[in-house]
């Protein structure tokens, strides 16, 4: 998968000499994310030094986009990118507790694009700043992955309740977890028409994978699913 690209335009070079006599190189980047925005000095060696991993600068409720303004913390792209997180640390749980391999390896691909996804919404127009976009090639992927692996699984003929083997049960936290995301991209786009739709489609159709892959969890480690059964 294509990992998001930092311009190095938007960083400016310094020469600076430290109180022990010691020149030291410090980049500096120019856009105010507390996330990218951070310095990183390098000593004589060009080892880049630790630095703290807070800043102090989102103390007043306030964050930055990427390459972009400061926004409240409570405005709908953070609150998305927000949820997309909580989504990934869902199926990094699910993984921890193990998984099959071959479910695994997919939910690991998601993880990685997971982290794609918040970098386009965290970035206003991201194809100016060379962050890459979901395509709708991409959306097509997961519907084949869907049909591949519910061909694999008995029809649905009654709704069934989250749960079975702790591996699968957390896959279907990691799906709740999505479709809220879904939601709160649909709400986001109903304040700004330059999101992508194609976000919201693909976060759609990455629900309905995730179900599958908990289905398919639970009927590989051969554990019932609990239908609801109608009075």
């Amino acid at each position: 998968m294509k990992m998001n690209k930092i311009n190095a335009s938007n960083e400016s070079h310094s020469i600076e000499e430290g109180s022990n006599g010691v020149t030291r190189e410090t980049f500096v980047a120019k856009n105010e994310s507390d996330e990218l925005g951070k310095r990183i000095d390098l000593d004589a060696s060009g080892s880049v030094k630790r630095r703290r991993l807070y800043s102090r600068r989102g103390d007043l409720g306030e964050t930055s986009l990427c390459f972009g303004p400061r926004v409240g913390k409570d405005q709908l792209r953070i609150v998305a990118c927000g949820t997309l997180d909580e989504l990934n640390s869902f199926l990094g749980l699910a993984r921890a507790e193990g998984l099959v391999p071959t479910i695994d390896r997919i939910v690991y691909e998601i993880q990685k694009k997971i982290f794609d996804v918040s970098a386009e919404l965290m970035t206003l127009n991201p194809s100016r700043h060379d962050i890459s976009t979901l395509q709708n090639t991409e959306v097509q992927t997961l519907e084949s992955l869907i049909d591949i692996w519910d061909n694999q699984l008995p029809p649905l003929t009654q709704f069934i309740l989250p749960g079975g083997c702790k591996s699968a049960a957390m896959l279907h936290v990691a799906r709740a977890v999505c479709r809220r995301a879904e939601r709160q991209v649909v709400a986001l786009l109903r304040k700004d028409e330059t999101v992508s739709r194609i976000i919201i489609a693909w976060l759609n159709r990455l629900s309905d994978l995730i179900f599958v892959l908990a289905r398919s969890e639970n009927s590989l480690k051969k554990t019932n699913e609990v239908k609801v059964i109608g009075k």
